[in-house]
């Protein structure tokens, strides 16, 4: 799925062209789930800056995914068990797009984390919908719908090049969705 996501998001910036950037800022350390309450300034990833706020959008439940994503999330995966998955990928995805606007290095831990998000998600999905699943097309489109969302993600991809998770994934169970803490 990865290799797909990335042809699609890099011909779709590609045809929207334009320019736009991400943002600087202290990166946090680990993966998602560092920081406080949205209302205090902070989210499962961590302080953002402005412009990775930008990126992030509008999430009113907090819950490190976009209303809009949600939304789609909730009338596409009815299943229980697929649409908790696609929160988890939403947030893994959305978290390699805020750490690509950094330029911050992912490591392998993180990397790992990642991709066991990915393969649930998969798994999960083919087990619930089969054939119906929407394609990784529809999710880059709807996660990815603008230059800057895009180019940012692209810019994470790029940075994990070359690099190898610890070979086997995280069971579906062991992996919640993240929180705040």
């Amino acid at each position: 799925m990865r290799k797909f996501l990335v042809v699609c998001l890099t011909a779709a910036l590609v045809a929207c062209g334009g320019g736009g950037g991400g943002a600087g800022g202290n990166p946090g350390a680990g993966g998602p789930g560092a920081g406080g309450p949205p209302s205090q300034g902070t989210t499962v990833y961590g302080t953002l800056t402005a412009s990775e706020r930008a990126l992030l959008g509008t999430d009113a439940d907090g819950d490190g995914v976009r209303d809009d994503v949600d939304a789609w999330i909730a009338a596409t995966y009815t299943d229980p068990a697929a649409r908790a998955a696609a929160v988890v990928a939403a947030q893994w995805d959305t978290w390699a797009m805020i750490r690509g606007s950094r330029g911050t290095a992912t490591t392998q831990a993180e990397l790992h984390q990642w991709e066991s998000a990915q393969d649930c998600f998969d798994m999960r999905v083919i087990n619930a919908m089969g054939d119906k699943a929407p394609s990784s097309h529809d999710w880059a489109a709807t996660l990815f719908n603008t230059h800057d969302r895009t180019k940012a993600y692209l810019t994470w991809d790029a940075s994990t090049d070359g690099q190898y998770s610890l070979g086997t994934t995280t069971p579906c169970n062991e992996i919640g969705a993240l929180t705040t803490p």
